[in-house]
């Protein structure tokens, strides 16, 4: 089985990138390597070689790594990122940021950290592209697309599904 890791949100204090969601990629991947079958192959996607270093502590047992080719960030996460996950011909692709990118198509896990987003647009900037091209394109159309989604709790599970019903399949 071969399986890929959107890990440029691992959690590298290097870097200063110490947030939530990297919090989390980095300890739901520190518990994947204990229990991933010997058959398993891993392939992660970096930002830069800190983030190369961070996988490879993990002490995966079968894994390569790829820093991802990131010019134009909107353009570049969506498009040129896509792409290079396709070229993996991946079983499954596993999105702990809870976004699939727009050209991405095929199997995929996403983890939903909270909808503050929806439940309080107020704590956002009215101005902001990137909020309303998250709202309103990304996270709807991920979370539609998903093949699997994971909760990291039941309140924002409760919460996924008043806001997107049926649309949240996974």
């Amino acid at each position: 089985m071969r399986i890929v890791v959107d890990a440029r949100t691992i959690l590298n204090p290097r870097g200063g990138e110490a947030a939530g969601v990297g919090h989390y990629t980095s300890a739901i991947l520190r518990h994947i390597a204990k229990i991933a079958p010997h058959n398993a192959e891993f392939i992660f996607f970096v930002r830069d070689i800190a983030g190369a270093d961070n996988i490879e502590q993990l002490e995966f047992r079968n894994m390569r790594v790829r820093v991802c080719a990131s010019r134009v960030p909107l353009f570049s996460s969506h498009f040129v990122f896509a792409r290079q996950l396709m070229r993996e011909r991946a079983d499954v692709v596993f999105f702990p940021s809870g976004q699939i990118p727009l050209g991405f198509s095929g199997h995929s896990v996403i983890t939903i950290h909270d909808l503050a987003i929806y439940k309080n647009p107020k704590w956002f900037p009215d101005s902001a592209f990137g909020r309303w091209f998250s709202a309103k394109i990304v996270v709807p159309l991920s979370i539609s697309r998903a093949t699997r989604i994971i909760c990291v709790s039941e309140s924002t599970k409760v919460d996924l599904l008043s806001i997107f019903g049926s649309r949240a399949k996974g």
